[in-house]
C-alpha cells in the first residue's frame, strides 16, 4: 500500500501544480498497479475480468498506457539472471509457485490491456523479447512523439 500511496500522492501533486498542457509520465502508475493488487506471489482468489474493471472504474486513467510482454520463460529467466536473484517477494516460491505467479501476472497484462482497449484510453505495448536498450528505446520514441520531448 505504501507504492500506491506514493502514487497517489503524486498523481495529486501533478493535478494541483502542473498545467493542463504538461505532460507527466508515470513508471508502474494506477494501471499497473493492479498487478500487485490482483496478481500477489500466492493469491487467495481467482482472477476475473469484473475485478479488473471496477478497480480501472475508480482509478484515473491515463491519456496512454504502456505495456511491455515478455513470453514467461524470458520473465522467469531474467529475473534468475539477476545479480541478486528473484526480487524479495518471489524468493519463497517453489519453482511451480513461481510458475503460476508468472503466468497469472501474464493473463491479468492481458486483462488489463483488454479492457483499457475498450476505454478511452491509447494503449501501446512492446515486446520485450529484445534487448532492454532496444525496449527502452521504443518506449523513448513513443514518449517522444507523444510529448514532443524525450
Amino acid at each position: 500500500m505504501k507504492k500506491y500511496g506514493l502514487t497517489v500522492a503524486q498523481y495529486q501533486a501533478a493535478q494541483e501544480y502542473l498545467r493542463s498542457d504538461e505532460t507527466i509520465l508515470f513508471d508502474e502508475g494506477f494501471v499497473h498497479y493492479a498487478s500487485s493488487l490482483f496478481c500477489p506471489p500466492r493469491p487467495k482468489h481467482s482472477l476475473s475480468e469484473e475485478d479488473i474493471q471496477t478497480y480501472l472504474n475508480v482509478v484515473p486513467l491515463p491519456d496512454y498506457c504502456i505495456f511491455t510482454r515478455s513470453p514467461v520463460e524470458i520473465c522467469k529467466r531474467r529475473m534468475g539472471d539477476r545479480e541478486k536473484g528473484r526480487p524479495g517477494q518471489y524468493t519463497h516460491l517453489s519453482e511451480d509457485e513461481f510458475d503460476r505467479y508468472l503466468k497469472r501476472a501474464e493473463r491479468c497484462r492481458r486483462l488489463l490491456k483488454s479492457v483499457l482497449e475498450d476505454s478511452s484510453v491509447d494503449v501501446v505495448e512492446f515486446d520485450t523479447d529484445t534487448t532492454l536498450e532496444e525496449t527502452a528505446s521504443k518506449a523513448r520514441k513513443f514518449v517522444s512523439l507523444k510529448t514532443d520531448r524525450v
